[in-house]
């Protein structure tokens, strides 16, 4: 009975026996249907959580789609959670608030793909939202104080918004400074003893991989000239600009000297903006085309950069409050993967062998909330012949330690040169990863 009590629906063995104890405990509810239980999820929130968002299309139609009111969320949470109150109390000991000091809100967005990810059609793709507050310090690294904003399918988001992602964005982020409740002006909650009346904040990070944040922006990324947020002289390496630059100053995105770079600021971002919005309808189509790519922004009247509402509750303007999202940087398809996979191939052409690494990593025993969620990394050289390493970005950071103690412990002293300077800029690598996770 138990082996086949999910029907024809999938649940995994871990869900299967959460719920089974969750039934044994507290018995069966009265009713068990999908519209029963959907309306009982319902019922346990607030009637007054929830408000939409609207997207304009390029009709000029609008249309309107679901989200959370974020202060409502923040007001409920704590009204109805004793340890999250408890930990706000705490917040607010080291991270005072007030009108002159704004908490800092975080957002996060990302597109999630459930379903069959192979499906050559998925139109279950959504783009979602996410915020924090900058002051949670290392509880950041909790998806429990993480709270959701909004969720749209990103085909609705291509169909409906003229400005796609970018006039998204621009909504989901005004929904802290909608009157009423304009953080920036101050929210009044009812939060009871021990916690301020009013709430003020800013909009302090805007945090993604390089796609979201060139959708939020609405940045040419790799497609214009100029790939780079952050800089101001820094072209595609495959258009050769900075080998027929006069000046000297263009530089290619492979360029490791730092010095070399010419780094935007808020400001000048902001006038990038301001000469796409003069020069929109007073050119041809073709010329304010280079001027997108010169720039490396798409002109979005609805977007970000060229809504003031917004851009005055920012900590500062675009730049400043922009963060990669590092673990898309280093473990998802990143720095980590492809300096491991040439690390192991100077270890080959050094005689040690992918099978022998693998063994090696098999013997580790590890701690029990990795092994039982299957992120130990344990695998991540099995079957391996070669090219980037692939792997989840938990397995990375559960693996690269070992790795670290496998140079340590099985290359010899006497390996090329080439391979000594690969196990170098590992460990230079190794001493990155340690420090983010330690920040």
């Amino acid at each position: 009975m138990l082996s086949s009590s999910h029907g024809g629906s999938h649940v995994s063995q871990s869900g299967l026996s959460k719920i089974l104890k969750e039934v044994r405990d507290k018995g069966l509810p009265k009713a068990l249907s999908r519209s029963s239980v959907k309306r009982a999820r319902d019922n346990a929130l607030p009637q007054d959580l929830f408000t939409d968002v609207s997207l304009v299309d390029d009709d000029g139609i609008e249309h309107k789609y679901p989200a959370v009111k974020p202060w409502r969320l923040f007001e409920w949470m704590i009204q109805d959670i004793p340890a999250f109150k408890a930990y706000i109390q705490g917040v607010l000991q080291t991270h005072p608030m007030g009108p002159a000091e704004p908490w800092g809100i975080c957002v996060y967005s990302d597109e999630v793909l459930p379903g069959n990810a192979l499906k050559a059609r998925n139109e279950r793709k959504t783009i979602a939202f996410y915020w924090s507050f900058k002051q949670f310090g290392r509880g950041l690294s909790s998806e429990d104080l993480w709270f959701h904003a909004c969720s749209i399918r990103a085909s609705c988001v291509r169909d409906s918004a003229s400005d796609g992602w970018s006039q998204l964005f621009t909504q989901v982020a005004g929904l802290f400074f909608r009157a009423p409740q304009d953080a920036s002006a101050g929210v009044h909650l009812e939060l009871g003893e021990g916690l301020p009346s009013f709430w003020f904040a800013k909009l302090d990070l805007v945090i993604g991989d390089g796609a979201a944040l060139a959708s939020c922006w609405s940045l040419k990324g790799a497609s214009g000239t100029k790939p780079c947020l952050y800089c101001q002289n820094v072209f595609l390496h495959g258009l050769n600009l900075h080998l027929h630059d006069r000046s000297g100053r263009f530089v290619s995105h492979v360029e490791c000297d730092m010095s070399k770079l010419a780094l935007e600021t808020d400001q000048s971002v902001l006038n990038s903006a301001k000469m796409l919005r003069d020069n929109f309808g007073n050119t041809s189509r073709a010329q304010f085309d280079r001027m997108e790519k010169a720039v490396g922004i798409v002109h979005t009247m609805r977007g970000p950069l060229n809504c003031d509402h917004l851009l005055q509750r920012l900590n500062g303007g675009p730049i400043s409050v922009t963060q990669m999202d590092w673990m898309h940087i280093y473990c998802v398809n990143g720095i980590f993967n492809t300096e491991c996979g040439f690390l192991l191939e100077s270890l080959r052409a050094a005689g040690l062998q992918y099978i022998d690494l693998d063994r090696y990593l098999q013997g580790f025993k590890y701690p029990k909330q990795l092994q039982s969620k299957g992120t130990t990394g344990s695998k991540t050289l099995k079957g391996y012949d070669g090219g980037e390493v692939k792997c989840s970005a938990s397995e990375a950071l559960a693996v690269y330690p070992c790795i670290r103690l496998m140079l340590m412990t099985l290359v010899p002293d006497d390996v090329p040169h080439d391979t000594t300077l690969a196990i170098v800029s590992f460990h230079a690598l190794c001493g990155v990863l340690d420090l983010l996770q330690q920040g």
